[in-house]
């Protein structure tokens, strides 16, 4: 087990607690303070590190999987993880709102929603659930690499980097040519294209990618991995302040948000594992 990833993902799962936590803070007519006026910024993005650190893992962990019977095997262990933890909070929000009227049921699409199926954000039970929507398209698109890539490394590493270069020229397009997320225009997207193309997939494949190239490069940069991370993910924070004012975390901007947030949790992940394959450890 890789503890230093363990550990990111607490941390990831703290900034975006923070960031949600800075808007209840700022609605109270409080004031920020540096440490929420920090997550406000920037804590959103703990996302961003989970769909790197999800890629990375189902890469790393599936090394020498292949097979269409291996394809199956990861499925039904994923499908598993995610539904037994999500489910339970589906069905509790389900009663939860509806023995305070049902109001907020409208317009909502329940099965969908049970599902996990692509679904607009507007009509999601649980709005957050996008990101678990996000996770089941790339299982799947991970267990058709098993099955075909197999376990060959150089193979896998074809097929990710082809499906990734794919991905980034379908994401120039739609931003430069298409104007597919300029405000009036995103909204008309596909829901289909809004999960099956959309920009974050390139975190999982970025993830994914790293995950062979550090099986083949285990030696190297560690800290300055990690430190170039960590001032990229600060500066980040003051870009969307100064730059974006505070709306990288819309889908118009979504490009701008993973080449600068998206690269920060990139190079964060690699000099974390860098530093544990030299013994330096959180645990």
């Amino acid at each position: 087990m890789l503890i230093n990833i363990q550990w990111l993902r607490f941390i990831a799962a703290a900034l975006v607690v923070l960031y949600h936590a800075a808007d209840h803070v700022r609605a109270s007519g409080h004031a920020a303070g540096p440490l929420f006026g920090w997550a406000h910024a920037s804590g959103f993005a703990g996302v961003d590190i989970f769909f790197v650190i999800s890629g990375f893992i189902m890469a790393w962990t599936t090394a020498d999987a292949a097979g269409g019977a291996s394809a199956w095997a990861f499925t039904r262990r994923r499908v598993a993880r995610i539904y037994s933890g999500y489910w339970p909070f589906y069905l509790l929000a389900l009663g939860l709102f509806t023995l305070l009227g049902g109001s907020y049921l409208v317009n909502k699409h329940l099965l969908d929603s049970f599902l996990l199926w692509p679904t607009p954000l507007q009509h999601l039970l649980l709005p957050v659930s996008w990101t678990l929507i996000f996770e089941m398209v790339f299982y799947l698109l991970f267990a058709l690499v098993i099955a075909l890539a197999g376990a060959s490394g150089l193979r896998r590493t074809m097929w990710l980097a082809a499906t990734s270069l794919a991905m980034l020229c379908w994401s120039g397009y739609s931003q430069f040519v298409r104007h597919a997320y300029d405000p009036g225009q995103l909204e008309h997207m596909s829901v289909y294209e809004q999960y099956l193309a959309f920009p974050y997939m390139l975190e999982f494949l970025a993830g994914a990618l790293l995950a062979g190239w550090l099986r083949r490069h285990p030696q190297g940069l560690g800290w300055t991995l990690l430190l170039a991370g960590m001032v990229l993910w600060m500066a980040g924070g003051r870009i969307n302040t100064e730059v974006f004012q505070d709306r990288l975390i819309q889908g118009y901007y979504v490009n701008w948000r993973i080449l600068i947030f998206g690269s920060a949790a990139l190079l964060i992940v690699a000099g974390l594992t860098r530093l544990e394959f030299r013994g330096v450890s959180c645990a």
